[in-house]
């Protein structure tokens, strides 16, 4: 609404980012043999999609707060309400990363520790 989308298109905003994020981690999967530049490219876009994913989900809980001011009950500040809604896209960040490094494949043998009591 802030950014002047009509009323009933609002919630696509969420959907485009996500979707462009979760479109993301397909093509740095499908990609990651390719060359050092396009996974590059790849990761730019990712992360901008996912920086604005967490921007946005900052900007409007700390909106939805000061709207709720007068409401009686707990009331968290703007910083803790702004750092608690990015809980979601950070973590789909991470589980990105380490789904990517599953996808990799096996590790060496090298890779490994010589623990055999495991």
């Amino acid at each position: 609404v802030a950014i002047h989308v009509r009323g009933l298109l609002t919630y696509l905003f969420p959907l485009v980012i996500d979707g462009f994020i979760a479109y993301g981690i397909r093509a740095l999967l499908v990609l990651r043999d390719a060359p050092l530049r396009a996974r590059l490219y790849v990761w730019t876009l990712f992360g901008t999609a996912t920086a604005a994913s967490i921007w946005a989900n900052a900007l409007h809980a700390v909106r939805l707060n000061e709207e709720n001011a007068s409401a009686t009950g707990l009331r968290l500040g703007d910083t803790v309400v702004a750092v608690l809604s990015t809980i979601a896209p950070l973590a789909l960040a991470g589980a990105v990363h380490l789904y990517i490094l599953i996808a990799r494949g096996p590790v060496k043998d090298s890779d490994r520790s010589d623990r055999d009591d495991l």
